[in-house]
């Protein structure tokens, strides 16, 4: 990704109003614990050997400054993570501070979170990364159905615009096809666990239901109903509120 790609993105982020470039210490910059990209130690010893042959980071970060003072990371933490090694295990290659374009706060988790995902659109993904991102994907998009209909908003580059597979697609780079498999994966997955708990749900109504009627215990599963008894005279006094034995 270039800066050209990075200033085009700002323009379209949620913090876009006003973007300054400066130089920060790597010490006040900290990851964002929203992003859900992950990178292994030896993708950072690698990369941080990269920026040496290169001479440092040339590409800027993108912070924001939150309400103590700290700047917070929506693009560039592997970069901050390799220049992190450096400083520990090169510190005469290593870089003390970064360029960074300072961008206003995101108004909310859910944008912030877009634009984790805008500032990482970049990198290669497996499928299974994918469909752990679709997943986190999915409750933002109701959030934004519902904060598009409580604010009217028309213009808003985050507003899901279509259908949620071509929305979902959009966010991850990837084809709309592979976006609704995903998704028919994990919401199908979703409503057999909301069926299997609606089914418990019942069994437990009835339970209640019998032990009240019979003033016994009782245990209902799937294929059988178990019902308590502790003599001869209590299993027939059950038998006689269920109809079964004349008083």
């Amino acid at each position: 990704m270039s800066e050209y790609s990075v200033l085009s993105k700002l323009n379209t982020s949620s913090g876009s109003a006003k973007a300054t470039l400066k130089k920060i210490p790597i010490t006040k910059i900290h990851l964002n614990i929203l992003n859900p990209e992950t990178d292994t130690d030896e993708e950072i010893e690698a990369f941080a050997e990269t920026l040496r042959e290169e001479g440092g980071v040339k590409m800027p970060l993108v912070v924001y400054l939150d309400d103590n003072g700290k700047y917070i990371l929506l693009s560039g933490a592997k970069r901050l993570k390799a220049t992190r090694f450096n400083l520990i295990n090169h510190p005469d290659q290593a870089e003390y501070e970064l360029p960074c374009f300072i961008c206003e706060r995101p108004e909310n988790k859910t944008h912030e979170i877009l634009d984790l995902f805008m500032y990482n659109e970049h990198r290669p993904r497996t499928d299974a990364k994918c469909k752990e991102l679709v997943q986190m994907l999915l409750p933002v998009y109701e959030s934004l159905l519902a904060e598009q209909s409580m604010k009217k908003q028309k213009g808003d580059p985050f507003v899901p615009v279509g259908t949620k597979r071509k929305w979902v697609a959009k966010r991850l780079c990837i084809g709309e096809k592979k976006a609704e498999k995903f998704i028919h994966e994990i919401e199908g997955h979703h409503q057999k666990k909301d069926q299997k708990k609606s089914i418990q749900m019942h069994y437990t109504a009835l339970e209640t239901q019998l032990m009240q009627k019979l003033q016994t215990g009782v245990k209902v599963s799937k294929t059988k109903i178990m019902i308590e008894y502790n003599s001869e005279d209590d299993l027939n006094r059950i038998l006689q509120v269920v109809g079964l034995l004349e008083s």
